[in-house]
């Protein structure tokens, strides 16, 4: 009997330190591997500037090496620096009107000129009694859009960019759990920051995007030792700064000082936005999903899990990839970072 390679849908998440890819086997609808490749460790990149096109391209190549891409469906998210995502109402209009009228609303709202821009929307509900609506609305810059699609030319013509790694994260939890009644929210957190949601079935998502990730910890730990910031990415992955948050919170040592102060502070600014939420729509968040790279991190998952220290609301960790999901996986560790690009590939 002849094996054939299966047919995947293939989703990649193209981040800010590194690229992760979650294949499912198209027939069967199950996680046929999973992968990540540190542009760190890879490139040989000792600072985060140092990222440039290049190492990316590469990256992807690596991470797609040895898969059978053959009659294989592709679907991208992208990271990106700044806010991107919007929930915005605009008139009733056909379908196909909606991309053009979109744009006269999202002009205002970008750091740059719309022309440099492609969007991610989808349609949250139409409101027959204003004849509006409503969109949530993701912005992609054109100039990474063309840089993942020259390298993955060569793999096909089945690609398509699908969003921005929150909204195909927030995919993949909901693939997974229902908002019923409750008011939930949900935080994906990179490396570059972090973006937060709260989504209810009654009411419009809100998202704020903060300075937080893997990145600001790593600055100040190389600002402190004086130390490169490669190196001090590696000794907070292997928890050289690790302490129970109890000891972190009376240490006198500078560098475990500023990284709980930093930690602190984040926790503030998503306090402040779920008052925000309650003073305009009367409902309290019940539950907290938290995912992403820096889940991994000892110091941050034991701060996320201290409902006291953090929001005073229950928080689950939450590892899209199932447990024993997949063959010879020895990333399982690290299945935190798999959201974004479980999301895009459950999208074909």
């Amino acid at each position: 009997m002849r094996w054939t390679s299966p047919k995947l849908n293939i989703g990649i998440d193209v981040g800010h330190s590194s690229v992760k890819m979650v294949a499912l086997n198209k027939t069967t609808n199950s996680v046929y591997k999973v992968k990540s490749i540190d542009m760190f460790n890879e490139n040989h990149v000792s600072e985060h500037t140092d990222i440039n096109d290049i190492v990316i391209q590469s990256t992807i190549n690596k991470v797609l090496d040895g898969l059978p891409t053959k009659n294989s469906d592709f679907n991208i998210a992208l990271s990106t620096s700044f806010n991107n995502l919007f929930v915005i109402d605009i008139p009733q209009v056909s379908d196909n009107e909606i991309k053009q009228v979109m744009g006269w609303d999202m002009e205002a709202l970008l750091p740059e000129d719309i022309n440099n821009y492609e969007f991610d929307f989808q349609i949250l509900s139409r409101n027959r009694k204003d004849k509006t609506i409503t969109l949530l609305v993701g912005a992609l810059q054109k100039k990474k859009i063309e840089l993942v699609l020259e390298v993955m030319g060569k793999y096909g013509d089945h690609i398509q960019i699908i969003g921005i790694d929150m909204l195909s994260a927030l995919m993949a939890l909901f693939n997974k759990i229902e908002v019923v009644d409750d008011t939930v929210g949900f935080l994906q957190i990179g490396a570059d920051h972090t973006t937060y949601a709260i989504v209810s079935a009654t009411e419009k998502p809100s998202f704020i995007t903060l300075p937080f990730g893997g990145n600001s910890l790593d600055s100040i730990i190389a600002k402190n030792q004086g130390i490169a910031f490669a190196t001090a990415r590696e000794k907070r992955i292997n928890n050289e700064y690790y302490k129970q948050v109890d000891a972190l919170e009376k240490s006198n040592n500078s560098i475990e000082a500023e990284l709980f102060e930093h930690v602190v502070g984040f926790t503030k600014n998503l306090i402040h936005f779920n008052a925000h939420y309650f003073h305009k729509y009367k409902k309290n968040i019940t539950q907290v999903y938290a995912t992403g790279g820096l889940v991994n991190d000892l110091m941050i998952a034991e701060f996320l899990k201290n409902e006291k220290l953090f929001l005073n609301i229950p928080c689950q960790l939450w590892d899209p990839i199932p447990e024993n999901a997949t063959q010879n996986d020895s990333q399982s560790a690290l299945h935190y970072i798999y959201g974004p690009s479980l999301g895009v590939a459950l999208h074909g």
